[in-house]
């Protein structure tokens, strides 16, 4: 009887090593997703920017043609 109540107690002493370990395990589980959520957040932030600096580039190319359409509309009345 003292056999099985030792085996018993050392039964439930690794239940609550596993128990534990399935905790840890979670908690790391819980980190990992909270890192992938904030990669992805960073990840959307960078295309953003990236887009607002094609849009900038766009703009920027736009301005120049105006600037030689000028340039050429100026030269043609000075003809």
């Amino acid at each position: 009887m003292e056999k099985n109540w030792r085996l018993a107690l050392k039964l439930g002493a690794l239940s609550l090593e596993l128990g534990i370990s399935s905790l840890e395990l979670g908690a790391l589980s819980l980190e990992l997703g909270i890192s992938s959520l904030e990669l992805k957040a960073l990840s959307l932030e960078l295309g953003a920017l990236t887009l607002k600096l094609g849009t900038l580039s766009l703009e920027l190319v736009i301005s120049s043609l105006e600037l030689g359409i000028s340039s050429l509309e100026l030269e043609i009345s000075s003809l």
